[in-house]
């Protein structure tokens, strides 16, 4: 569980999120009222003219029940062990357990989602979020292309936050999932957390982040305030302040990939590839 000051900062900064959304929609709304001829909203590859008030509804729901874990927390108690020393306390078949709980609740909601496209909108995913639009390995090789300069990219601002909050914020440690799989001696966990950061993340996030979240922000709002609000969520959901900027700049680098090629295959493997770096260098040991 993250400390005390990071929930409070978090839940700030969901809260502004979601209020300025809001505030966003109502805005946007009332300006295309005044001056029809305004469509910012239909601009760009990615499809949002589709998306009508149910969908808004789902992505408000969506939004509350990602940030749930974060707004419903309360502080830890002063004398409660850090969340690393329990998982390191816990046994491996513990560990594994909690791992595959968790991928199985991240794929029945992305499930929950695209059968509500699929079957409540009669929309068809592969087409709504550009599957189909580039062959796999053209696909892919935009990926390599982008995640490059997106590497170096994230890399820098890391590198900035961590001198900015270096001293400032209390928890400059390596997130949780990060300890545990530095940490961990057991073959099992590491794989399991492997798929998680390689498979499941990139699947997930993707899909409910940049495609349908994304989206619905979109012809509510604007390219532009879509791709930040989606961004910023995508990083506080994430629970750690230290990571927040370069995970904000990764969130909009995707969502603005995503909006040039039309294509969400592009940037799963994007994070994919983001991902499985990471894990690589940190089973390396590389800081």
């Amino acid at each position: 569980m993250p400390d005390a000051a990071t929930l409070g900062v978090l839940q700030d900064v969901i809260y502004i999120c979601i209020l300025a959304l809001l505030i966003g929609a109502g805005a946007y709304g009332a300006t295309r009222i005044l001056s029809p001829v305004a469509a910012w909203n239909y601009a760009g590859r990615v499809v949002s003219r589709v998306y009508e008030w149910p969908d808004a509804v789902v992505a408000v729901l969506l939004t509350l029940l990602l940030c749930s874990g974060i707004l419903s927390s309360a502080p830890p108690n002063a004398d409660a062990k850090p969340a690393a020393q329990l998982s390191q306390q816990a046994s491996e078949a513990s560990q594994a357990a909690g791992l595959v709980s968790a991928m199985v609740q991240d794929l029945l909601l992305v499930a929950l989602v695209l059968g509500f496209v699929r079957v409540v909108r009669d929309g068809d995913p592969a087409e709504l979020y550009g599957l189909r639009r580039f062959p796999v390995r053209r696909a892919f090789t935009l990926a390599v292309m982008w995640i490059i300069p997106t590497w170096f990219i994230v890399w820098g601002v890391a590198e900035g936050s961590a001198a900015l909050l270096n001293g400032v914020w209390p928890d400059m440690g390596a997130q949780s999932p990060v300890q545990l799989l530095e940490g961990t001696k057991s073959p099992l966990v590491k794989v399991l957390m492997a798929a998680t950061a390689v498979i499941v993340a990139p699947l997930t996030e993707e899909l409910l982040f940049r495609g349908f979240l994304f989206g619905v922000f979109k012809r509510y709002t604007d390219t532009y305030f879509a791709g930040l609000v989606s961004a910023v969520l995508f990083a506080a959901v994430h629970a750690h302040v230290g990571t927040f900027l370069p995970l904000l700049a990764l969130g909009l680098i995707f969502a603005a990939v995503y909006e040039m090629t039309g294509c969400l295959l592009v940037t799963m493997f994007m994070h994919a590839l983001f991902n499985g770096a990471q894990v690589v260098l940190m089973l390396l040991g590389v800081e």
